[in-house]
């Protein structure tokens, strides 16, 4: 039996509990705890209720799974330089800049 929460709004789509991300993801269920640690390298997205319940929605897993892709990378370096350009830096220390 699938054990899961719905949202309210049926676009949202079903929240899994643990097990089901690691049946998906196709590891241990400890590995899955380990990246939702502050410390985790490679942070998988999810939400904690009640303090440690944690679930996780399908949608946000395929897609953090499309941003860990290789073919994704140029993309990543796109996106880095956009953040830069917005917080003012284009990649120059500011300090440097001022002088």
């Amino acid at each position: 039996m699938r054990e899961c929460l719905e949202f309210e709004s049926p676009s949202a789509g079903p929240l899994w509990n643990i097990r089901e991300v690691a049946r998906y993801l196709r590891m241990p269920v400890g590995s899955v705890y380990k990246m939702t640690g502050p410390k985790a390298k490679y942070r998988i997205p999810h939400l904690r209720l009640r303090g440690r319940l944690l679930r996780f929605r399908q949608r946000d897993i395929d897609r953090w799974l499309d941003l860990l892709l290789v073919s994704n990378s140029d993309l990543m370096v796109r996106v880095r330089q956009q953040a830069l350009k917005v917080r003012g830096t284009d990649g120059q220390d500011q300090r440097k800049a001022a002088a």
